[in-house]
């Protein structure tokens, strides 16, 4: 049957290996990351984003989605006042949903930003700076943070935190909200 990534890899669009070099240099492949190593993790979840056929920008941006750290997992491969080096590699949009995904409180920050769609959404980092969200940028950060936890999933104990954790992001993806983002990220009519 195969793992969550090898079932939901349709064989996309992203170009793994020309990213790998990047990845190594960050040293994710030394980096613990549950039980595994980071580099692992962070495969697993742009295979997963790939699979979906997000957009290549979406699927780069889950391979170093926690690369600045998050307000989950504290390590940090490269610092965040090093975005311009990053953005280069990997492209301005990419880097941009990287950055936000590190500076977001998950779940909490998921879960309002659904309820105030597609008004104003925004995300305070740790020095307390405003960062504006659109629309399409929140949509995948929800992508990428199902992407993340599917591949956690896969080789992490099923602990009674983390669902209570999967329990507030399924409040972000009701049948009202999936409508939304299937609108705003596909176009589709809802």
């Amino acid at each position: 049957m195969g793992t969550v990534t090898e079932r939901l890899d349709a064989g996309g669009m992203l170009d793994e290996a020309r990213y790998l070099p990047v990845l190594l240099a960050l040293g994710t492949d030394e980096s613990p990351h549950r039980q595994r190593k980071l580099l692992d993790h962070l495969r697993g979840t742009g295979q997963i984003l790939d699979g979906w056929d997000c957009p290549e920008e979406v699927c780069v941006a889950g391979l170093f989605h926690s690369v600045y750290g998050t307000t989950i997992y504290r390590h940090s491969s490269m610092p965040a006042s090093e975005r311009e080096t990053l953005r280069k590699m990997i492209g301005r949009e990419a880097e941009e949903l990287v950055f936000l995904f590190s500076i977001c409180k998950r779940p909490e920050d998921l879960v309002r930003g659904s309820r105030e769609w597609p008004d104003k959404i925004e995300f305070r980092d740790a020095a307390g700076g405003v960062f504006g969200v659109s629309a399409a940028q929140f949509c995948w950060l929800v992508a990428m943070e199902c992407a993340n936890i599917i591949d956690q999933c896969e080789v992490s104990r099923r602990t009674e935190r983390f669902e209570r954790y999967l329990s507030k992001i399924a409040t972000v993806m009701s049948s009202r909200f999936q409508g939304r983002l299937k609108a705003t990220c596909i176009g589709d009519a809802v």
